[in-house]
């Protein structure tokens, strides 16, 4: 599994741009405000402001960083030793120039064109007791980014292309992904999609299905509820048949159980690290980030995987959507091959 011989970027990743702001907050809250538990829940702008404004009174802020999926997994990558390119459109507005601060202090390669007008997408993530995570995300221009802002010379020259599934959820960005996906493929650069949302897999399959519709890709990331969600069934084993026909090569997450790796030599699971839970917001981002850099060293999925789930059971023992860059160290310490 190799893509240029000579890279400028082992990884190219296309995403969400997202600022995440976390909370810590009682269940009644959810309840009062009518938020869904445990899911990722899109608003509108006047929405965002009215949940801003009852979680500043009541809540207890532990975190802001740049988020979404696929950033997320590129900082994890970028931190263990990889270089990244992520392609995204944020707006010239004070969440905008956060994201691109934050993103650009962690050494990872953005856009050239400028920030655009309009509003930076948002996500509320508001945590429990119980350390589940539930987010209300007002995606704003993200939504709407365009070919100015993914530069397919910077693709040529990158090792691997990365796909969330975020993307394909409005018509721009969709068209975006797919026109960087040809472009891909006419490279011979291998590609990695992450479906990364239950909700995505039951909601949009059919505008997933483009992503995989001229061949497989190369691999695909995907947790336990997705695959069943995927293939319409309760039996993992007929999901993993039927993800089969959509990549050469599947990891199926399993949270605190590991991951299954399943490629033609087989079928592997690779155990977690036992740990206490505290926030799961990222962890499977996280574990996307340690299967990217994995990647881009040349590993096989399996020793790419044992990282990968070293750094997700570390990173929910923490809040935050991301591992702080000296965690990553003691996971990964530089210049370990």
């Amino acid at each position: 599994m190799s893509g240029n011989s000579t890279p400028e970027f082992d990884v190219f990743a296309i995403g969400h741009a997202i600022v995440d702001e976390e909370y810590c907050v009682e269940d009644h809250f959810l309840t009062r405000l009518g938020i869904q538990r445990a899911e990722r829940t899109l608003i509108d702008f006047d929405r965002r402001q009215q949940l801003l404004v009852a979680l500043n009174a009541e809540g207890d802020r532990v975190y802001q960083a740049g988020g979404g999926s696929a950033a997320n997994s590129i900082v994890t990558a970028q931190q263990l030793g990889a270089r990244c390119h992520f392609a995204c459109k944020v707006a010239n507005d004070e969440a905008g120039r956060f994201f691109h601060a934050d993103l650009a202090q962690s050494g990872i390669d953005l856009p050239n064109a400028a920030l655009a007008k309009g509003h930076t997408g948002r996500c509320l993530v508001m945590i429990t007791p119980d350390a589940e995570r539930t987010m209300n995300t007002y995606t704003g221009i993200t939504d709407e980014l365009d070919m100015p802002y993914v530069e397919l010379d910077k693709l040529r020259r990158s090792r691997w292309l990365y796909l969330e599934s975020y993307l394909i959820t409005t018509d721009t960005a969709h068209q975006t992904t797919l026109a960087a996906l040809q472009a891909a493929h006419d490279a011979n650069i291998p590609v990695v999609v992450n479906f990364a949302d239950p909700g995505i897999v039951r909601f949009f399959k059919p505008q997933l299905t483009t992503l995989f519709a001229s061949r497989p890709v190369e691999v695909l990331i995907c947790n336990h509820e997705e695959a069943l969600a995927w293939a319409d069934t309760t039996e993992l084993e007929t999901a993993i048949t039927v993800l089969g026909k959509l990549a050469r090569h599947l990891i199926i997450t399993e949270g605190a159980d590991g991951a299954h790796v399943i490629t033609a030599e087989g079928r592997v699971t690779v155990p977690a690290p036992k740990v206490t839970p505290v926030n799961t917001t990222g962890a499977g981002d996280t574990f996307a980030g340690g299967i990217l850099y994995g990647l881009a060293k040349g590993w096989d999925l399996p020793r790419a995987a044992e990282l990968a789930c070293r750094c997700a059971a570390r990173k929910v023992e923490m809040n935050g959507a991301r591992l702080p860059a000296e965690e990553v160290a003691l996971l990964h310490p530089p210049g370990h091959a």
